[in-house]
């Protein structure tokens, strides 16, 4: 009987040379053993090619793009080429720890509905020294399905998707830049993501990761993912609502009452049309509204806090009512001598 490949781990490289030796070596020191590594050379005009092909692992396939085509279309290669029932992501510059695929097919044991699982991550930096920062994204479903209108709650390097799924969905679209957003966006319209609360992938931070280069043009990239994401709420939208959405609603820039009428809007829309959980939903949108409230209420932030329809009884907590109180006797009393 046929020894089926369980997972395939897939990394993309282009000029990767001054990492992609320690995170081949990561993946090879796994725990879970039946795995093959694909890696896709983006045609890289350093000696990458050089170091993955000096590794001596028959789990090991290299593909080499006859020219730099893009993560796109080298991430896509996996739609034709991955033999496992799973696609492990790595970035050629990021670690995954030695339980890392074990843990996560096990996950998938336990939830068979599940299509993405990813995890949380611990920040290194360009020498592969721990920072003592996390990315603690959030574990619970209905909350990953939620949070993705807002912004990307998956670490794309931790990230094993179903094979099946990954073809379902036709791999990677869209704009390069923000691809992997996009893509768990896609699928979790029609699957349920998860995140496991453990940590099984060290994220890299280095003067050459996309989101410091180009800021300009991943801010262009998500706001057509976010034009796009409130059509399907139903939400005719402009630049403002698009721009609060974008800053997830921390950036008071704009009148409380424009961020009160975009979020009563997109509450009543969700209501309607039960695109996302709906508990989970208001509690997403009231938390973004009480957190402006502290910001801009002043001496009206308890009365901001209870104003209706954001304010239910079953979702505000007493911690809020409780800071949003004294953030409007302080402003009362135009004294800063109340420890918030």
């Amino acid at each position: 009987m046929e020894n089926k490949i369980e997972v395939t781990v897939l990394m993309t490289a282009y000029n990767a040379s001054k990492y992609i030796s320690e995170s081949i070596k990561s993946v090879l020191n796994q725990t879970f053993k039946n795995f093959e590594l694909l890696i896709i050379n983006d045609g890289s005009t350093d000696n990458t090619s050089l170091i993955a092909h000096s590794f001596n692992d028959e789990r090991i396939r290299i593909i080499e793009n006859d020219r730099n085509r893009g993560l796109i279309y080298s991430r896509n290669i996996a739609l034709k080429e991955a033999n496992g029932y799973y696609i492990a992501i790595l970035d050629s510059d990021d670690i995954a720890l030695p339980n890392r695929l074990m843990t996560q097919l096990q996950a998938f044991q336990n939830n068979s509905a599940l299509a993405v699982i990813g995890s949380r991550a611990l920040i290194i930096n360009e020498k592969g020294i721990r920072t003592g920062e996390k990315l603690d994204v959030f574990s619970e479903i209905n909350k990953i399905r939620v949070t993705l209108f807002f912004e990307n709650t998956i670490v794309h390097s931790s990230a094993m998707i179903k094979t099946k799924v990954f073809r379902e969905v036709n791999g990677y679209q869209g704009d390069s830049l923000i691809e992997d957003y996009d893509l768990f966006y896609r699928i979790s319209t029609l699957y349920p993501i998860e995140n496991l609360t453990e940590y099984l992938v060290e994220y890299r931070i280095h003067d050459t990761n996309i989101s410091i280069k180009k800021r300009k043009e991943l801010d262009e990239a998500l706001l057509k993912l976010k034009r796009k994401q409130l059509l399907e709420l139903g939400v005719q939208s402009n630049d403002e609502d698009i721009q609060m959405i974008l800053n997830n609603f921390k950036d008071a820039t704009f009148p409380l009452e424009k961020y009160f009428k975009l979020l009563c809007i997109l509450k009543n829309n969700n209501n309607q049309f039960l695109i996302y959980d709906k508990t989970s939903f208001n509690i997403a949108l009231f938390e973004r509204w009480y957190n402006l409230v502290l910001q801009k209420g002043h001496v009206k932030s308890i009365l901001f806090l209870f104003r209706f329809p954001l304010f239910e009884w079953r979702i505000v907590t007493a911690k809020q009512i409780r800071k949003t109180f004294k953030r409007s006797l302080k402003s009362i009393l135009g004294t800063s001598k109340i420890k918030l």
